[in-house]
């Protein structure tokens, strides 16, 4: 009795489990699954205003004291892909839209108004840590290209000396098959 007891206890999940799936595949059967097409998911994914809830404190975080009904709001806002990872969505046109909203404060309620900003037009453009790093890289190729100019004028290149295996300093074209040191 214990051992059959035991082999139900083991069972009881598996069967549950196969008895689920059964179900689901009834269900579905006249379920057909299609894949979208490729011109679609491209509509879909391009840089433009969508619809994004936005919560009221990250567009007023200095109202963290009070609580508001809703406590996040509809707005336009820039989403979707570029095609390229130094590009970003971003709006190149927005505007303000006023919205009536309950805030909740303990003993009183009130309606007010805040206003929030809505992303009309959408492009994508270079992504500021992109060009950030570019004017880097171009500002620290000035620099080394200036380095190379004062160092050109006063190189001292090092060659051996007959005597003693010796480097000494020389001005002037090094040795062949001797490395430069600076």
């Amino acid at each position: 009795m214990l051992v059959v007891h035991g082999v139900l206890r083991l069972l009881a999940p598996v069967l549950l489990h196969l008895s689920h799936c059964q179900t689901f595949n009834l269900l579905n059967r006249n379920y057909t699954m299609e894949a979208l097409p490729f011109s679609d998911v491209l509509h879909r994914s391009v840089c433009r205003p969508l619809e994004k809830l936005v919560n009221i404190l990250t567009e007023y975080p200095s109202e963290i004291d009070h609580m508001f009904s809703p406590s996040c709001v509809p707005l336009q806002r820039c989403a979707g892909c570029c095609g390229d990872e130094r590009l970003q969505c971003v709006a190149v046109e927005t505007a303000n839209v006023t919205m009536e909203l309950l805030k909740v404060v303990p003993g009183q309620n009130a309606y007010m108004e805040l206003s929030f900003i809505e992303h009309r037009r959408c492009e994508c453009r270079p992504r500021r840590n992109s060009l950030k790093l570019n004017r880097q890289k171009m500002r620290s190729g000035e620099k080394a290209r200036k380095r190379e100019r004062s160092r050109g004028q006063s190189v001292k290149r090092m060659r051996p000396e007959s005597k003693g295996g010796q480097f000494r300093s020389t001005v002037g074209a090094p040795s062949p098959g001797v490395n430069c040191i600076t």
